[in-house]
């Protein structure tokens, strides 16, 4: 959503880096992209996320309208790289049980 551009903006300025803000400034909105989406959803997000903030997160899986939401405690914008064994919880969670091939 435009406020996730706003506050990459924001965040981006603050490291006095103007090329970026004026390209997320400029950025076209998401808002539509994620209502196309069909597939099966899970929104991830860092409670400590300053970049994506829950509650944008939160906003994310409502256009979506199908999405679960899950939020690590604790977390920030990146929990691929630093909780990596609650990611894979979630993962496992909302992942369909494997199926086995005999052969």
């Amino acid at each position: 959503p435009r406020i996730w551009r706003q506050a990459y903006a924001r965040a981006m300025q603050a490291r006095s880096e103007p090329s970026v803000v004026k390209m997320m400034a400029s950025a076209p909105t998401i808002e539509e992209p994620l209502q196309r989406i069909t597939a099966r959803t899970t929104v991830v997000v860092g409670e400590r996320d300053s970049l994506v903030p829950p509650e944008e997160s939160v906003l994310a899986a409502e256009l979506i309208g199908h999405a679960n939401i899950e939020l690590i405690t604790g977390g920030s914008h990146l929990p691929h790289l630093t909780d990596i064994a609650a990611l894979q919880r979630i993962v496992r969670r909302h992942t369909n049980p494997p199926v086995l091939l005999e052969g």
